[in-house]
């Protein structure tokens, strides 16, 4: 018994001995970016641990858009703490993300024991596409007068995940004509994925045609234009009036009509990307419109144009049926270079309305929607109230396509509340709606009464069967005496 425990523990301290004198190997850290641009190149650093560990290697196993040199395994010396490092110099190719893509692996052999030692952990980037910018404009007023002016707005997008610095330049306009920056920086900092919008006010003493240009010079070496052509004219005067006494010149001022249009335009929208078209509000109701491409599209346009409520029958050139309730106002989106195929989904606009008309109409702000001409009809699109301020209220209007549409209650309204085009509505109308109320109401009597009818005739011929059966049943019973 003696012999055996001396035995065991024997083994047991040789074990421990192979356990204390055992080599190991693992990466204590690794260094790298958090984020790179595409086309930029990084450091990978890998930190090495490990004790009894000879023949030490590091290497890496990277993902499809990165890479690294030396490509193969590079060996490490420890010190004389057992610590050391491997480098790799390495390249994003590819835009995207990376996080945990990246392996580092070592190997080692034990010196004690001659095994194989190894460790490995995960590691990884975001290698962010570089900035890349493009821009659109727009004219509140395409043609102005000498006393008038106009709005020219500038829109700045970075597609690009990276920021790069921007500035944006008026071309040199003619003798008299002034362009004088309204709102945003004339130059600064884009960030990925955002915008940038300046406005401008022109306006002239001469008259004149000529075209408003913007230079958009990037920090990535990208040069833009962005061009929009005005057309000024004089006051108009005439002189009249002329007496025995003399005469005397009166001076009649034409005022200036503002159309209520504008086209937007945009170079390039790439498959994925967002359109987004700024039209500036000050003639339009209609602030911005925006959708993902399916696929990519160059200088593409949407011409917004606001409609009288006398001209919209004609435009449309058919008997027109109105929306539900009052109308605020009719408008046409037409498009250049793209369908509404090629709209990802649904196309979103966002508009105002002026609270005094809410007011004047009896109209609750949360009846109001954007509807859409569709099929000889006017179909209501889903709407969203936004927020509000002193003079206006927001909304945003989801739309498959383009093409006429309203702003208009979503309420029906009384027959003597109604105002359309004519302003009046066919009696038929309301006595077409009694009548189909009325059937209904008829109907739904007819229906109850059929019910009942059926449910007495259905116990009264239950309650005959039921007596069948018992007389039968009494007749057959046997008699007891």
């Amino acid at each position: 018994m003696k012999n055996k425990t001396l035995f065991i523990f024997g083994i047991l301290l040789l074990l421990s001995s192979f356990s204390v004198f055992a080599g190991s190997i693992s990466i204590s850290s690794v260094t790298i970016p958090s984020s790179t641009s595409q086309g930029d190149s990084f450091s990978l650093v890998a930190y090495v641990s490990g004790s009894e560990a000879t023949s030490v290697q590091a290497s890496l196993t990277l993902p499809s858009g990165l890479s690294c040199t030396p490509s193969t395994a590079q060996s490490i010396s420890l010190d004389g703490s057992g610590a050391g490092s491997a480098t790799w110099t390495c390249s994003a190719d590819i835009a995207g993300s990376y996080t945990s893509g990246i392996t580092v692996s070592v190997s080692a052999t034990d010196s004690s024991s001659g095994g194989s030692l190894t460790a490995s952990t995960q590691t990884g980037l975001q290698v962010l596409s570089p900035a890349s910018l493009t821009t659109d404009s727009s004219l509140a007023s395409s043609s102005i007068t000498t006393s008038g002016s106009t709005t020219f707005t500038v829109t700045l997008n970075n597609v690009g995940d990276s920021s790069t610095t921007y500035s944006i330049s008026i071309a040199s306009s003619p003798s008299g004509v002034t362009s004088t920056l309204a709102t945003g920086s004339a130059s600064g900092t884009i960030t990925g994925s955002s915008l940038v919008t300046n406005t401008y006010t022109v306006s002239s003493s001469t008259a004149t045609t000529y075209t408003l240009t913007a230079t958009i010079t990037g920090g990535n070496a990208q040069t833009l234009t962005a061009s929009k052509n005005l057309t000024i004219t004089a006051v108009s005067s005439s002189s009249s009036s002329s007496s025995s006494s003399g005469s005397s010149s009166t001076t009649i001022v034409t005022p200036e009509v503002i159309v209520p249009k504008s086209t937007t335009t945009l170079d390039k929208v790439a498959s994925g990307s967002q359109a987004l078209f700024a039209f500036d509000t000050t003639g339009l109701k209609i602030s911005e419109i925006k959708f993902t491409s399916n696929k990519d599209l160059t200088k593409i346009g949407l011409t917004l144009t606001e409609i009288a409520r006398g001209d919209i029958a004609s435009e449309l050139s058919l008997a027109l049926k109105t929306p539900a309730g009052r109308v605020y106002t009719y408008f046409n989106i037409q498009k250049t270079n793209f369908n509404d195929a090629d709209i990802q989904g649904t196309a979103a606009i966002k508009f105002k309305i002026n609270k005094v008309w809410l007011t004047d109409n009896h109209v609750d702000k949360s009846e109001l929607a954007l509807f859409r001409y569709v099929g000889n009809q006017w179909v209501a699109l889903p709407t969203t109230y936004l927020s509000d301020d002193s003079t206006s209220l927001f909304y945003r209007a989801e739309t498959p396509g383009f093409s006429y549409f309203s702003v208009a209650q979503r309420k029906p309204i009384e027959q003597n509340q109604v105002t359309v085009l004519n302003n009046t509505v066919p009696q038929t109308v309301n006595n077409q709606s009694t009548t189909s109320s009325l059937d209904k109401t008829s109907s739904s009597k007819k229906r109850s009464s059929s019910f009942w009818l059926l449910l007495v005739l259905g116990i009264l011929i239950l309650s005959i069967v039921l007596y069948f059966i018992i007389d039968k049943r009494r007749k057959q019973r046997p008699y007891h005496f």
